[in-house]
């Protein structure tokens, strides 16, 4: 298994399984909202749109030519070639304008509902005329037949092309034009498909991520949950500030600030207080759990607390520790590794009051460096004289690094970030520690919404802690004054 560490987990692209699993998983919320356009569509169709007629005649185009006896034919290929032109004729001014004039109406709502259709084999024109008035539809249509015939006998160009057309029969009577009526239906239902499958994808998107404490403690029954880190706008203010590859802020040394931290460090004490965890790590499956940010103040706090404390940058990829603590990033790991240092040399003295091991500079290969005896060797060496040692790595959904290191480190911090985590995500990343024998402490879950539901105490507890020290005193004062 140690081999898979050199393989950067890719990115699984979308495949077609994934889309027929989401479209089989929410087949009935597709199905609901399909019925329900239709079914719009539907009423649409026959509530809003009026009725319309439709009346059609068809006329034939013939050319005609001299045969070698001197007798009249028709020419075929040239009927053929003419009837589309004769056809454009029918939307022309020119062939509507008397029509116009008899019945008293405009040219364009002539055009509006006129329509003619030629075949491709033959030399046939179908005219068509719709109207909310069957009775107008066929008088309409009959007349622009007509008319189209007069003025084909009249052009001199038409007549130099030896053209003929002849009206096969007098326009059919009006009958119900039900197209725009279809037209709506298979919108609705196209409309409704579409939205369908769209809602399933959000619905999708929006189950696969953590939503609450509750949501995090059904999929993992049996890891507690020892940590919850409410969201902080004002910290992630910082971060997005923060330049090149964003480094994480140690939060200020204040009650408010520190609890949520005291917390988990005193979690993971009493997670097995007969011999407590001493080598910690903090990983992820993906970079926007914080897990940098947890264990980075994590090690602040214990530090604060009067621990002795070593932070120790694994994640060699992409290191921000160093930045974060305001330390040299070289002469680190792979300096001891390559046995150019000292454990002594490669320890970083912080303002912080936590030393820091950084990855060093030049890691060309972080296989060699996660993979290397000396690591357990420097691990134990450290347990020895540190309270605690606390592990940074990279997240588990991008390589295998926390993996293997999981092995020397006496337990596991997994970070979840509500409405970001995707369950399944997590449930393969815990899934991956476990098959390595990871000891997971428990689950530490970050950017936890302020008001949550169900949270009554949230408000309460930064109400309580944001409190001004002075005002207190004051209150004090006041009170024994009376």
């Amino acid at each position: 298994m140690e081999q898979e560490t050199s393989i950067v987990k890719e990115e699984k692209g979308f495949t077609f399984a994934d889309f027929w699993y989401v479209i089989r998983k929410f087949w009935i919320l597709i199905a609901a909202i399909t019925l329900v356009a239709t079914a719009a569509g539907t009423i649409y169709s026959f509530a809003s749109t009026k009725p319309s007629y439709r009346s059609s005649s068809n006329a034939i185009v013939a050319v005609e030519s001299e045969t070698q006896a001197g007798t009249q034919d028709v020419d075929y290929d040239k009927s053929l070639r003419v009837v589309n032109t004769v056809g454009e004729f029918v939307h022309q001014e020119f062939v509507l304008e008397s029509v116009a004039k008899e019945y008293n109406v405009s040219v364009g709502y002539l055009a509006g509902g006129v329509s003619a259709s030629v075949s491709s084999s033959s030399f046939i024109i179908t005219v068509s005329f719709v109207d909310a008035d069957p009775d107008n539809a066929q008088k309409y249509c009959d007349a622009i037949v007509k008319s189209l015939i007069k003025v084909c006998e009249n052009d001199e160009a038409v007549k130099k092309l030896k053209v003929t057309v002849s009206q096969t029969s007098p326009a059919s009577p009006g009958a119900l034009n039900t197209s725009s009526k279809k037209l709506y239906i298979i919108a609705g239902l196209g409309g409704g498909l579409v939205l369908g499958v769209i809602a399933a994808f959000i619905a999708e998107a929006v189950a696969n991520k953590f939503s609450s404490k509750s949501d995090v403690e059904d999929h993992f029954p049996d890891i507690a949950v020892i940590g919850k880190f409410y969201q902080n706008k004002c910290m992630e203010d910082r971060n997005k500030k923060s330049h090149r590859r964003r480094a994480a802020k140690l939060v200020g040394n204040t009650v408010r600030e520190l609890e949520p931290y005291n917390t988990l460090l005193s979690n993971i004490y009493y997670a097995n207080p007969e011999n407590p965890y001493k080598a910690v790590l903090v990983t992820s499956t993906e970079p926007e759990d914080l897990k940098t940010t947890t264990v980075a103040n994590l090690a602040y706090c214990a530090a604060t607390n009067g621990k002795k404390v070593v932070l120790i940058d694994f994640d060699v990829r992409k290191p921000t520790i160093h930045r974060t603590f305001r330390v040299e990033k070289e002469n680190g790991l792979i300096d001891f590794i390559g046995g150019t240092s000292k454990e002594e040399d490669i320890i970083k003295h912080s303002e912080s009051g936590v030393d820091i091991i950084t990855p060093g500079l030049n890691v060309v290969n972080p296989v060699v460096l996660i993979q290397s005896e000396k690591i357990a060797s420097l691990i134990k060496s450290l347990k020895e004289k540190y309270d605690y040692v606390f592990i940074d790595t990279p997240p588990v959904g991008v390589c295998n690094d926390a993996l293997v290191l999981s092995k020397v480190a006496d337990g596991v911090v997994f970070n979840i970030a509500l409405a970001i985590t995707k369950k399944s995500a997590a449930e393969e990343s815990v899934k991956s520690l476990r098959q390595y024998g990871a000891k997971i402490i428990g689950l530490n879950l970050t950017k936890y919404p302020l008001h949550a539901k169900n949270e009554r105490n949230a408000s309460y507890y930064y109400n309580y802690y944001n409190t001004d020290s002075s005002e207190g005193e004051k209150e004090a004062v006041t009170a024994e004054k009376k």
